[in-house]
């Protein structure tokens, strides 16, 4: 009971706002921080910062970014529009990009992990057939999880 109300109350706390607010208060933002000549102007720029957040090669339309304010369109919007707004959201508010374009998952550590630390490896899973672990690996090579074969230790002098 007590895991389900903790769940709860983080699904609640991490409800994303519509994309078009979020995009209004983008636009709000640049253009207080950037003097344009015009509208399309300003939605070119929030168009080529949300396609570089996003990682795409070619760039979103500013009708793309216009038609995202519309609630009619608000479900024809991609996630990674989505995604993309709302870490460009975050980074103006001060948030490192690195850790906007982070996610939240649950992680157990053998070690001393402090909670709301940043994991920059990705996880594998154990090459020992009967394991079931996925981990993150301390060097390159590691292929076997802690528990199948633990980290060695070199003798104190």
């Amino acid at each position: 009971m007590y895991l389900f109300e903790v769940r709860k109350g983080l699904e609640m706390a991490m409800t994303p706002l519509p994309i078009a607010e979020v995009i209004r208060s983008l636009l709000k933002d640049l253009e207080q921080r950037i003097a344009f000549k015009n509208r399309e102007e300003l939605y070119q720029d929030l168009a080529r910062r949300l396609s570089a957040v996003a990682g795409r090669k070619e760039v979103w339309s500013s009708t793309y970014v216009i038609n995202a304010l519309n609630p009619k369109f608000e479900s024809r919007v991609g996630k990674p529009f989505v995604r993309a707004a709302n870490i460009l959201a975050a980074t103006l508010d001060g948030l490192p990009l690195q850790i906007a374009q982070a996610k939240s998952v649950t992680v157990f550590a053998l070690g001393s992990v402090k909670e709301n630390s940043l994991i920059t490896g990705s996880s594998i899973p154990c090459k020992n057939p009967t394991c079931t672990v996925w981990f993150v690996p301390n060097v390159w090579n590691r292929r076997e999880c802690y528990v199948c074969k633990p980290v060695k230790r070199r003798a104190e002098d």
